[in-house]
């Protein structure tokens, strides 16, 4: 491969035309082993080591073997900090890169450990340093989870707690477990709509409800999941510029401290609250009160 002339090189005016024109020629030729300025080439394997000739390679395993492993890549011609990217020409021959098999154009890979090129997708891309090459960057494609092994991520999500990186509590952590919040805990999960006529709350996704009431209202038996029960909220009831609407409950909504449905106050924009706890799939136990205006 080959390298570009040296700063200066055409400020000297003794240079003859057929100097010039080989430094050209270099130039030239140096700019053809950059990304995206030649075609992708095949390298095969020989005796654990390959030779490139640009910046952008698939590997092969020596004589279509299943599997083969790279050992050192040749440093001939190639400039110091050259950049080269490899990935394996097909996934039925597995390429395996080595970690510091010695001898010059050994590899040194970042977690200290050989690399598999499994899928044509993976790639690995290199930097010459003096005799060795060390690895830049990988890429692992479609193999996520293998990814997130190599970057220490494992399996679970991950939150910045301000101390540091702490995974994030499954539903079985949180259970059981007394927890102290040191800031206000406020809840997002709210419904402002403008209803009316037979509806079922979704207290499998929301916790509160606003909702403005342009007809008589019906709060149907909601579906309730079982991981629900337990919930607390508050639904309010907000009448429209005409007013005078009614409230039906259905039957798994259970009043405390008084019987029947509520009677809300008939005058516009007036406001009646219900508390509620659903303590069963079937049951919701509430209490109602008005709002002063």
């Amino acid at each position: 491969m080959t390298a570009l002339p040296a700063a200066g090189y055409f400020t000297n005016a003794s240079r003859t035309n057929g100097e010039a024109k080989q430094a050209q020629d270099d130039m030239l030729a140096f700019i053809r082993q950059m990304f995206g300025a030649q075609g992708i080439t095949e390298l095969t394997i020989a005796a654990g080591s390959v030779t490139p000739t640009r910046a952008l390679h698939t590997i092969d395993t020596e004589a279509d073997a299943a599997a083969d492993d790279l050992t050192n890549i040749a440093t001939t011609n190639v400039p110091d900090g050259h950049v080269l990217v490899i990935y394996p020409v097909t996934n039925t021959r597995v390429v395996t890169v080595k970690h510091q098999a010695g001898g010059s154009g050994q590899i040194t890979l970042s977690n200290g450990a050989d690399f598999v090129l499994n899928q044509p997708d993976i790639l690995l891309a290199l930097r010459r340093s003096g005799t060795d090459w060390v690895e830049l960057w990988r890429w692992y494609g479609a193999q996520l989870s293998t990814f997130r092994t190599y970057l220490g991520l494992g399996t679970a999500a991950v939150v910045n707690t301000g101390t540091g990186d702490t995974a994030v509590p499954t539903n079985a952590q949180l259970k059981g477990t007394a927890r102290t919040f040191t800031e206000p805990q406020r809840v997002q999960a709210k419904q402002t709509a403008t209803l009316n006529g037979a509806q079922a709350l979704s207290f499998d996704t929301l916790v509160d409800f606003d909702i403005t009431l342009d007809g008589n209202i019906t709060l149907s038996n909601p579906s309730i999941a079982a991981a629900t029960v337990g919930q607390r909220g508050r639904i309010r009831l907000i009448q429209d510029a005409t007013g005078s609407r009614t409230l039906a409950l259905g039957t798994n909504f259970k009043r405390i401290g008084g019987t029947g449905t509520p009677v809300l106050a008939t005058a516009a924009g007036s406001i009646g609250r219900i508390d509620y706890e659903i303590v069963a799939t079937t049951r919701i136990e509430y209490s109602y009160d008005e709002v002063e205006a």
